[in-house]
């Protein structure tokens, strides 16, 4: 979705069983967003269900999601010269207000990538494993209210307590806390 709501620190709202994992500043993205070309800097926001992009200046694209799901020919390029980059398209999500896919590019402008990118596959794996049991279970159990849970949260913040922390790679890593 173009422009997510964002509390008063322009941090991504969570969705329904969403999980934050970590942020990541010193990002650029560059994509097109409904026919219009955006180049922007910001921060990355990787959850169990999308990475949101926060642009830091003013823009009409104050913020993008990307949504796991829907993420398709992710590939990450370490270039001779230059930074280190992501890029893939994202589909768009029925109902929702961008109608056209997003070819992006994530360019990590600031240090590492080595804390980011460990999370990123994995949870983009365990997505992928999520909507295939999903597929599996509405062709085998039309009609039935059983439905697999992603990513929980209990597994999520298992995965935080066990990273290994880049130290070139600027993230912050959220860490889950009983209320």
């Amino acid at each position: 979705a173009a422009n997510p709501p964002l509390d008063e620190l322009k941090d991504p709202v969570p969705l329904p069983n969403e999980v934050f994992v970590l942020k990541r500043p010193g990002i650029t993205f560059d994509g097109e967003v409904e026919g219009v070309h955006y180049r922007l800097r910001g921060s990355a926001v990787l959850s169990n269900l999308r990475v949101v992009f926060v642009a830091e200046e003013e823009s009409p694209l104050a913020a993008v999601d990307l949504p796991l799901a829907n993420t398709r020919q992710e590939k990450f390029n370490q270039p001779i010269f230059g930074c280190n980059h992501m890029t893939g398209v994202t589909l768009p999500i029925n109902g929702g207000n961008i109608h056209s896919a997003i070819q992006w590019s994530l360019e990590f402008r600031e240090g590492g990538v080595g804390t980011w990118l460990p999370f990123f596959y994995t949870l983009l794996k365990r997505m992928r494993e999520h909507m295939e049991e999903l597929r599996v279970a509405a062709t085998a159990q039309a009609g039935s209210d059983s439905v697999p849970a992603t990513s929980s949260a209990r597994a999520v913040e298992s995965m935080v307590k066990q990273a290994y922390v880049d130290p070139n790679d600027p993230s912050t890593l959220y860490l889950q806390t009983d209320s």
